[in-house]
């Protein structure tokens, strides 16, 4: 395999310190969202989310994923989506 010349190279981008604290506040928010969302809460997938089989249809949250997400089992398939998908008002937490 060939080593890369020191022009094809590309530096590593450093994070700026704002867009670190971006990141963090928004994990905190999607943590704080995930708590909202108990395991075993029935809950609707949006009319208007991506995943076109999905679309309108009711289930249950299954397990939280570290990283924030939320697994919900729509029928026989289980969905992995942002916890702020699930629900209606941010402030209030109730959940679609």
């Amino acid at each position: 395999m060939a080593k890369r010349s020191a022009r094809t190279s590309k530096a590593a981008k450093t994070m700026t310190a704002d867009r670190k604290r971006q990141l963090a506040a928004y994990g905190n928010a999607k943590r704080a969202a995930q708590r909202r969302l108990p395991v075993g809460r029935r809950v609707t997938y949006p009319a208007d989310g991506l995943v076109k089989w999905a679309r309108g249809k009711g289930g249950v949250v299954k397990k939280h994923e570290k990283a924030g997400g939320v697994f919900v089992a729509i029928g026989a398939k289980e969905l992995l989506c942002s916890p702020f998908a699930l629900l209606n008002n941010r402030k209030e937490g109730d959940a679609r």
